[in-house]
């Protein structure tokens, strides 16, 4: 496992300076990872802040797969700051939770959701 530099923010316990970008995007993943705030098919993966966009957008860039794990509650909402579209996950995983309208239109939308119990 690589984790990227620059200074921890203590309440996400995440790296989002301009140091973490520099370090993800000087090298390249198999399989990234991801967390998110919010995800909807019409507005994408997104999040509360600028830097974590940011950070995250390097991270898809530089990785070959991309696994979202997440709560059914943030899936259909949406946040401030996009960091990627929805067909740019390789898989999402989330709990039989999810509304069956929800699964029923990311599938439709080309997502592999994983049910995980």
């Amino acid at each position: 496992m690589t984790i990227a530099g620059g200074p921890v923010d203590p309440e996400s316990l995440s790296l989002f300076s301009a140091e973490a970008v520099d370090a993800v995007r000087a090298f390249r993943a198999d399989v990234a990872v991801l967390s998110t705030c919010a995800v909807s098919t019409r507005e994408g993966l997104t999040v509360m802040e600028s830097d974590d966009a940011t950070v995250k957008r390097a991270i898809m860039a530089s990785s070959t797969r991309r696994i979202l794990p997440t709560a059914p509650s943030k899936i259909t909402q949406t946040n401030t700051y996009r960091f990627g579209r929805i067909e740019d996950l390789d898989a999402l995983l989330t709990t039989s939770q999810i509304d069956p309208d929800a699964l029923e239109e990311l599938r439709g939308a080309g997502v592999d959701v994983v049910l995980c119990d």
